[in-house]
């Protein structure tokens, strides 16, 4: 069913159903439409959970197909709204960005009259994201680099921090959302909101959009809206303070060591860039004791190309030239 706007009061009771939700209008005159997939059963929560605001981050789009399946609005309290494909050029182009180059996900709210990513950005607000109580937002790496199973959440809110534990990921990053974003902005409307960043671009990895729908059947049962889950994943969380990405101060040929999750030390060699006849011209190393969140896999590196993304997990690290990771 096409239609210009969600409206909650008009879907029955313990039913699904699939929409298009017209949004901007193309160079064709034809509207860009977001596929919403709803499921409401007796009154209760209203509970988000988005995909592929970035169009080539895919893990969510089989981790909200997954929940789907599973979803009995007969027996479902409350309303799920799922968006298996927010930024729907993004996705059919397979770049992360808007159709004018923009990243949806740096210019949240948008606005109502702007740019064509403006606009966009304004309705996914308006039109989707209004109605929701409480808001999932899925995620993967971008293009060259890898993640963890990691959730972004402000732990010191006892929601959000409640909602990023039932994930069960392996890592927990406490930071509040950066202004731009859509975690941000939900918060802004009073909407309880997580980023979870589930693996790697371009392809469905079956481990994460597993561990990802266990997550998410937590927070439903927690809220109320399930009754049970079937199997249960438990992982013992490492919980950062912060965060904060190194990059590269030399372009050259990029060599990685650590791996995903890896708790590494001060001082320790993280990874070297050398020039293209192979010789070694900048060693990178850890600033702090940390664990590894996220990190390069593309070998061609520019300066100021992103390395790794460190997790800093006790209280007492020093300040460092490396910026604070600021985005979601």
């Amino acid at each position: 069913m096409i239609i210009d706007e969600i409206d909650l009061n008009k879907v029955k009771n313990h039913s699904k159903g699939t929409f298009k939700l017209n949004t901007v209008k193309n160079a064709l005159g034809d509207y860009w439409q977001i596929p919403l997939m709803i499921a409401k059963g007796e009154d209760g929560p209203i509970v988000g959970i988005t995909a592929a605001l970035h169009g080539n981050e895919l893990n969510g789009i089989s981790i909200v197909h997954k929940l789907w399946e599973k979803i009995d609005a007969n027996n479902l309290t409350g309303t799920l709204i799922l968006v298996p494909v927010l930024n729907v050029p993004g996705y059919l182009n397979g770049k992360r960005e808007f159709t004018d180059g923009q990243d949806l996900n740096r210019i949240m709210p948008g606005k109502s009259s702007g740019s064509t990513s403006e606009v966009y950005a304004h309705q996914i607000l308006t039109k989707i994201v209004k109605h929701f109580e409480y808001l999932i937002d899925l995620h993967t790496a971008s293009f060259g680099r890898i993640n963890s199973l990691y959730v972004r959440a402000d732990m010191n809110n006892e929601v959000t921090a409640k909602m990023a534990e039932l994930q069960e990921p392996q890592i927990i990053v406490n930071k509040p959302g950066a202004k731009g974003t859509l975690r941000y902005e939900a918060a802004q409307m009073g909407i309880h909101s997580i980023t979870v960043e589930a693996g790697d671009p371009h392809i469905f990895q079956k481990k994460h959009v597993r561990t990802s729908i266990f997550g998410l059947n937590n927070v439903l049962l927690e809220l109320g809206m399930i009754k049970e889950a079937s199997d249960q994943i438990e992982h013992d969380a490492i919980i950062c303070k912060s965060s904060r990405w190194i990059y590269a101060k030399n372009g050259g040929i990029l060599r990685v060591f650590p791996g995903l999750t890896d708790e590494i030390k001060k001082g320790e060699t993280i990874a070297t860039i050398s020039d293209i006849y192979g010789n070694k011209i900048e060693t990178i190393v850890c600033p702090n004791d940390a664990v590894v969140v996220a990190k390069a896999t593309n070998p061609v590196c520019e300066v100021g190309s992103r390395v790794m993304h460190l997790g800093f997990i006790w209280d007492d690290y020093e300040e460092s030239e490396f910026d604070l990771d600021t985005t979601d």
